[in-house]
């Protein structure tokens, strides 16, 4: 049985036909497929173990890897909001997520990155709250008074701001086109172009 994601739903339906005596789900790694995709293995392995309680057999530390040797391969980027493997999947730019993750680690992390072979991130930008620059300088061992910590973030603020400006639409712009440069196979449009260069 495989779960193609037409709809956003592959990896839904997947679940669904487990509950209902699958015993063979069929997955991609990363959801790859053709069109929309598929039902992506690591999510749902991660569903079944964490959700369902049930033993998948696959070594979760691997996780991480794997995903990121086949997005190599495949030459297929992730989006930065993937579930397990995407590159936000576990980090944190805003105060109060910093600060909740500080104080929790389940505030906003339903799983441990270590499940699947990864580590939680922080990210130091515009978002930053002061509870984490304290936090940071803390283990740092660096003593600062509350006003020092409040000048940090702010200054940390600022020069997030002015990257930001120095970074030009056009350069976006560029990054994304090379993205679609990566693609393998040429295009209906270059293989018609090809087509009549021959004939």
């Amino acid at each position: 049985m495989i779960c193609h994601d037409d709809f956003g739903l592959a990896n839904a339906n997947t679940l669904v036909a487990v509950e209902e005596g699958v015993t063979y789900p069929h997955v991609c790694v990363n959801g790859y497929g053709e069109r929309a995709g598929n039902a992506a293995f690591e999510e749902v392995v991660m569903s079944l173990e964490e959700l369902y309680g049930v033993d998948t057999g696959i070594e979760t530390e691997k996780i991480y890897r794997l995903s990121k040797l086949v997005e190599r391969h495949f030459v297929v980027p992730l989006p930065l909001h993937k579930a397990i493997s995407g590159d936000n999947a576990f980090t944190h730019s805003s105060g109060i997520h910093s600060h909740g993750q500080l104080t929790h680690s389940m505030t906003y992390e339903p799983i441990s990155p270590l499940l699947v072979g990864r580590r939680r991130e922080f990210h130091l930008g515009k978002f930053v709250g002061r509870h984490f620059v304290e936090y940071m300088l803390k283990m740092g061992g660096v003593r600062a008074t509350s006003e020092q910590a409040r000048e940090i973030t702010q200054r940390i603020k600022t020069t997030h701001e002015d990257l930001k400006k120095s970074q030009s639409k056009s350069s976006f712009d560029r990054i994304k086109g090379d993205l679609r440069n990566l693609r393998t196979g040429v295009s209906e449009r270059e293989f018609w172009a090809i087509v009549f260069d021959v004939i």
